[in-house]
């Protein structure tokens, strides 16, 4: 068996084995209890929430496209490729899938690959800082009483330092002769494997592998401030907004918290399932918020509830990406012989 098929073997076993320790450690009918006295409409607002927060992701996409690469896609175009994405790359591990698809299908046409990346490294690295930044604040006003998040809480600390320096020195010293030749000399290295690569795979076709400027095209705005405020910003307000939802949800369940508990709550799960480790975050997510939640009272029943209405709103939005994405081939199919019977024509 090669290693491949024993870490997809692994994150198939891993989030059964969570699951079947969250599941084992639940009082079924107190669970049952709390579903029946759920208020159903203030949890219908909660699936509103994760369209408005994947509104703001397109919304920050199209920005930063325009501002720093003069792309101009249209905002309806990003949020269709963001929802059929989201709908064909789900449930691979850390978002890379949803990841993949944007980079190759938001300008298709144009073949202009490198500015996706670069957003969405700087999306990456920006939801991380600002998670950090949310838990450690938060953490200096309330009292947490627990190793592990302790831990993580000073992690936070060390994310946030490494980054303010290391942005900071990218901005002063981007200007510095010692930087560019370290960065082509870094590009050289990056397309040279890639070069290898495509000679083993393509040994007849070598043109793509000779291109550069790909490493500077991709470095470039990780030492502009105005692309790095732009992108921090909108990540603090989305992740403010994901503490609304878990407020709105546990709401619904008659859970009744101060909204600074899921300020900090909210964005420490986020860090949590950012984590590769299953499909989807299946298991690692509903053991995350009986363990996070547990730290303020919330009883596991009502923190599993929490997560598996979290996870029905994550499903709903995955078959609006479905339904988008069935729309569009079927769009596609149509407007297909269309075109070809207008080129023999």
């Amino acid at each position: 068996m090669n290693t491949k098929k024993i870490f997809i073997l692994i994150k198939i076993i891993v989030p059964i084995i969570l699951l079947y320790v969250v599941f084992s450690r639940i009082n079924f009918n107190d669970l049952a209890t709390i579903i029946k006295k759920a208020n159903y409409r203030i949890l219908i607002i909660a699936l509103l929430n994760l369209p408005l927060l994947y509104f703001l992701y397109c919304l920050r996409w199209k920005i930063l496209l325009q501002g720093f690469w003069k792309t101009k896609v249209s905002f309806l175009h990003l949020l269709k490729v963001f929802y059929e994405g989201f709908f064909l790359g789900y449930y691979l591990p850390g978002g890379i899938g949803l990841d993949a698809y944007r980079v190759i299908n938001a300008t298709k046409s144009e073949k202009k690959y490198m500015p996706h990346i670069s957003i969405i490294v700087m999306e990456k690295i920006c939801s991380l800082v600002s998670a950090c930044f949310l838990v450690v604040v938060v953490s200096l006003l309330i009292k947490i009483d627990n190793q592990v998040v302790h831990r993580i809480i000073i992690l936070g600390y060390i994310i946030i330092i490494a980054f303010i320096i290391i942005t900071t020195l990218a901005f002063f010293f981007k200007t510095k002769t010692f930087v560019h030749k370290l960065i082509q000399k870094v590009e050289d290295f990056i397309i040279l494997k890639i070069r290898n690569l495509m000679l083993k795979m393509y040994p007849d076709n070598i043109q793509s592998a000779n291109s550069t400027s790909y490493f500077k095209e991709f470095i470039k705005p990780f030492s502009s401030f105005h692309f790095i405020g732009i992108t921090l910003a909108f990540s603090l307000v989305m992740q403010i907004l994901c503490a609304v939802f878990g407020q709105i949800i546990l709401l619904g369940i008659g859970v009744s918290v101060p909204i600074i508990v899921n300020i900090f709550c909210s964005p420490l799960l986020s860090i949590i399932t950012m984590l590769p480790v299953t499909f989807g975050g299946i298991g690692l997510r509903e053991g995350s918020y009986i363990v996070i939640y547990g730290l303020f009272g919330i009883s596991k029943e009502s923190a599993l509830l929490s997560s598996l209405i979290t996870f029905f709103v994550i499903i709903f939005n995955i078959l609006l990406g479905g339904l988008i994405t069935l729309i569009s081939n079927i769009r596609n199919t149509i407007s297909t012989p269309q075109s070809e019977s207008h080129k023999s024509c």
